[in-house]
């Protein structure tokens, strides 16, 4: 569906239209009734059109408002909330997950030019947003709800770990203690979510294929594989019979 629409944009001025009417909204004074659709539909585009889209005036403004909403949104969802009332936000959660993974991921390419107060603002709203989320998904590996056979629940488990795997492959020193505590369950959660995958190649493909998070953690995974805490934990809970496991699927739908 994305290349249907990628190879239909010429001539097209709907993108840029609604690049101009969300940075219309961005700069507003706005409520959550406004807020959240706004999010929602940026997400989306941007799985679409990619992070190119967040550029179209060629400025850097509408990005970084975009980057400090979502992170102020997760923070504000996940702050000291009880673990039922976050998830009744998983959607519109993955959606600043999804917005926050794509900008961490473009700043990773070192294409954008930021002022030293721009990355230390930048580096505050992200530090914090994932604070957040480490404190939240600790509850969750000590809450019954990690277990919930729900979907929607579960695939807002994985959202999170993937949302914090592509930060922790950019953030390689802070928070370390807290990180190997945690480290058990996000491997947990990511071997998985690969298996559900693997399962799924392996039989008719029905539905949606399911999100590899293990693949996604990977990056990060790589600092992990160099510190000696965290790679006591990968042999103790034989991640790399999983990751060999990883390899062997990947080498056999590329060959």
């Amino acid at each position: 569906r994305r290349e249907i629409v990628v190879n239909s944009l010429e001539g097209q001025i709907w993108p840029e239209s609604l690049f101009k009417g969300c940075g219309d909204i961005l700069k507003a004074k706005i409520g959550p009734k406004q807020r959240d659709p706004s999010l929602h539909l940026i997400a989306t585009t941007l799985q679409v059109l990619g992070i190119q889209w967040a550029f179209m005036d060629e400025q850097k403004q509408f990005f970084l408002q975009l980057l400090q909403l979502a992170a102020i949104e997760v923070r504000m969802q996940m702050d000291e909330k009880k673990l039922e009332t976050t998830f009744k936000q998983a959607e519109l959660m993955t959606c600043c997950f999804l917005i926050l993974e794509q900008c961490i991921e473009y700043m990773a390419t070192d294409q954008l030019d930021l002022e030293p107060k721009e990355k230390q603002t930048t580096y505050t709203a992200l530090k914090g947003a994932f604070n957040q989320v480490m404190a939240v998904l600790t509850r969750v590996s000590q809450d019954k709800i990690r277990d919930s056979a729900n979907p929607r629940d579960k695939n807002f488990v994985f959202a999170i770990v993937r949302a914090l795997s592509a930060w922790l492959a950019q953030e390689t020193t802070a928070m370390r203690p807290a990180i190997y505590k945690l480290l058990p369950f996000m491997l947990k959660v990511a071997n998985e979510s690969f298996h559900d995958l693997k399962a799924w190649r392996a039989g008719p493909k029905e539905g949606t294929q399911p999100i590899d998070v293990l693949r996604i953690m990977l990056p990060a995974l790589c600092h992990f594989a160099v510190e000696d805490e965290a790679r006591r934990v990968l042999f103790t809970h034989k991640q790399d019979e999983v990751l060999l496991e990883s390899l062997e699927l990947y080498f056999s739908i590329a060959h």
